[in-house]
Formats: structure tokens, sequence, C-alpha cells
């Protein structure tokens, strides 16, 4: 799974019309977490007041079952390290 999931961002990024060279590979995976953790979403929390290192740090716990949960601990293994940082510069604010 894990290497599967950056090429289905990848696929997602090619039917919405983006190419690699427009966004940056932390734009990419994050687009996956938009879907749920929208500003608009009355199911899951917005991440716009996250920090870059507090979405990271809160990102591995769930990748290494440190945080229970049902479905950001399968989201999260299925990301490397990288991705995870990537991700959370792109998302967390500064």
């Amino acid at each position: 799974m894990r290497r599967r999931l950056p090429l289905l961002v990848l696929a997602l990024a090619a039917v919405e019309g983006w190419t690699a060279g427009e966004l940056s590979e932390g734009a990419l995976l994050a687009r996956a977490c938009s879907g749920c953790h929208s500003a608009s979403s009355q199911k899951f929390p917005s991440l716009e007041a996250w920090s870059a290192p507090a979405l990271a740090d809160a990102l591995l716990a769930y990748r290494g079952d440190h945080i229970r949960g049902t479905l950001m601990n399968r989201i999260a293994k299925g990301y490397s390290e990288r991705d995870i940082h990537a991700i959370a510069e792109y998302l967390g604010t500064p």
C-alpha cells in the first residue's frame, strides 16, 4: 500500500489536469487530506490552524499507532516519513 498511495495521488492530479511541475510533492500528497479535512467539514477537524511540526508529529504518531484512531492510522501507514514531512510543510502554518 505504501508504494501505491503516492501513485494514486499522482493519478488524481492527472485527472484534475495538474502536472508534477505545477504542484509541490507536499501539495500533491495533501490533496487527499482535503477530502475530509476541509474548512467546511462538519465531521472532521480542519487542519488550518495546525503548525507544520504539530501536524508532522500527529501523523507520525498515527502511523506508529501511538494515537488511537480508526482511519488515520491506516492512512498514515501509507506515507513515508518524508511524505509526512512534505504534507506537514505544505499544510502547516509557520
